[in-house]
This record gives structure tokens, sequence and C-alpha cells, in this order.
């Protein structure tokens, strides 16, 4: 099964890597205009430079709410004739049309239930509130929720420093013109090769590479997978972090995703994993960026490998 080794195992080459290059905006004092490159080029110099999602980042809305026909034909790119029944969803609750650009962050689509129930019960006149600060209190109701992420790590002594100063990036961060294609697939209307957000999350468990990132609620998960049939010996590291809940992308409801291949469960050593009932907890997503600052990393080295039945 290497499509899932490949998904859950990131072998940074951080030898390689300068996050800090190419520096495509350098800035003087004032934000440069809000137009579709610039506002890319912004987006990706926050992201590696101070470590902020796009998601995250303001920028992004306000250049999003100049123009709701626009808004409206993206977020039927990124969600097809699901977009229809998350704007009823909106408008049914009296929340300000204002707030539909939030719906461009798929970590906050996927908390749509929940922020339909935090804005009644919390009594919010979503006229008076930006979009971004409406985020920010939902983001603050939510809270944090813990996730693992295992690393085929190597070189580890070198590996944690790393990830303690800038956090965990996708595989393909070294890539610029990637990087900067998945910015602008969430600011433009033109259709990308991969047609919806689902179908990114698909291709992420298919093994390819998108800014979704996956995770685990298990520990023996992330621990397991990045060592495919090696021995249990093999280090990998192992990230225990605390991350806004509203980054992640739980498989459940319209995110649940079916396995490329027929799988009953996930065997570890003496435990089992249906993935039938567990998916959400065997593994979920988080898109672009996860932060680390109060991370606990253990080197792994006693967890067996991983078999499917």
């Amino acid at each position: 099964m290497c499509f899932y080794i490949d998904v859950m195992c990131a072998i940074f080459c951080l030898n390689n890597i300068d996050i800090h290059k190419p520096q495509i905006v350098t800035f003087t004092g004032k934000r440069p205009p809000l137009n579709l490159q610039k506002v890319g080029e912004t987006l990706y110099h926050d992201y590696f430079e101070r470590q902020v999602s796009p998601f995250d980042n303001p920028i992004m809305y306000q250049y999003l709410a100049k123009d709701s026909k626009k808004l409206d034909s993206l977020l039927k790119k990124l969600y097809k004739n699901k977009f229809a029944r998350y704007d009823k969803m909106l408008k049914d609750n009296n929340i300000a049309k204002k707030h539909r650009v939030l719906l461009v962050d798929p970590g906050f689509t996927s908390h749509i239930e929940e922020f339909v129930r935090f804005v009644n019960e919390k009594k919010i006149d979503t006229t008076k509130i930006t979009p971004f600060n409406l985020r920010k209190s939902f983001s603050e109701y939510l809270g944090t929720e813990t996730v693992y992420r295992g690393l085929n790590s190597p070189e580890y002594d070198f590996l944690i420093p790393e990830l303690e100063e800038k956090g965990i990036y996708p595989q393909y961060r070294e890539k610029q013109d990637e990087v900067l294609a998945s910015i602008k697939y969430y600011l433009s209307t033109k259709a990308g090769p991969i047609r919806n957000v689902f179908s990114k999350i698909r291709t992420v468990i298919g093994g390819k590479h998108t800014e979704f990132i996956p995770v685990s609620s298990i520990y023996d998960i992330a621990a397991s997978v990045p060592k495919g049939s090696n021995s249990a010996k093999t280090p990998v590291t192992v990230v225990k972090t605390e991350i806004p809940k509203i980054s992640v992308i739980r498989q459940s409801g319209d995110f649940s995703q079916r396995f490329p291949a027929p799988v009953e469960k996930i065997i570890i050593g003496d435990k089992e994993y249906p993935y039938a009932t567990q998916r959400a907890e065997i593994e979920a997503f988080v898109p672009f960026h996860i932060p680390t600052k109060k991370a606990e990393y253990t080197v792994d080295t006693h967890t067996p490998d991983y078999k499917w039945n």
C-alpha cells in the first residue's frame, strides 16, 4: 500500500530548501494593491516568512469580498452543487451575505453546522462584524485539538529544530510554482487541474501531494504508517501538536472520502482500527501549514509497521 505510505510520510529535504527564497514581495510599510497577482504573492510571502496560512490571513477575505459574482463562481468551483446548500444554511439563519466569503476556507466549511450553532447561541449580529473577525471569534469558540503527524526521519536531530522553528508544510513546499498555484486556486474562478476541494482531498488519500497535510488523532497510526514495511526500529519523528479545530478537516459528512482500495481495518501490532467507523480519527487534513510552537516530539523506534485487512 505504497500510496498510503506517501500520504503519511513526509521526508523533508530540508538541507536543500530555503523557504526564505524566493522572496517575492518586499514591504515598505503599506500592503500592495488588491489584485490577483499581488494578493497571491502577498499570501505566499506571509505563508513562508510569517508562517501564516492563507486562510488565516485577512488579505484573502478582503480581496475576495470585492466582487460577489466572482465569489459565487469561485465557491461553485470549490464545492460544486454542495455550495447551494451551504449558502442556504447561512441565509436560513439570517447570517449576513458578506460572510459567504468565509466558505472559501474548506476548514471553515467543514464546520459550517457548528458555525451556525455558534452564531445563534451567541446571538451575534452578523451585520456589525467583519468576516475575518467573525471567523476569529468562531475559531476561539471551537478551540484546539490534538493531532499527530509522523515523519520518516533518518536525520531527526536536524529535522526537529527545523520543525520547531518553521512548523510543518506540505511536501511540495520547495516548488514555488505549485505553492503559488495552490494559493491562487482559492482566489480565482479559473478551473484547475483538480476539479474541486473534495477531489483535492481524494488525491491526497491516493498518494498525491496538495496543500492538504494528512494528520491522525491516533499516535500509533502516525508512528507506524511512515515505516511502510520496514522494521519497527526505523526512526519516525511523531509530532504531537495542538492546532485550531477550524483548520482540521475531518472525514465526515461532505468531507468523508472513499478509500482508493477496499479496506476494512488497519492492524498495528495487536491493535485494530476499523476504517469505516474510525476514518475521521485515522486520517484528517490540515490545509497549508501546521504550527508547532508548542509541539511535543517523539522519535519512535518501537511501533510496528501497519497492515491492511
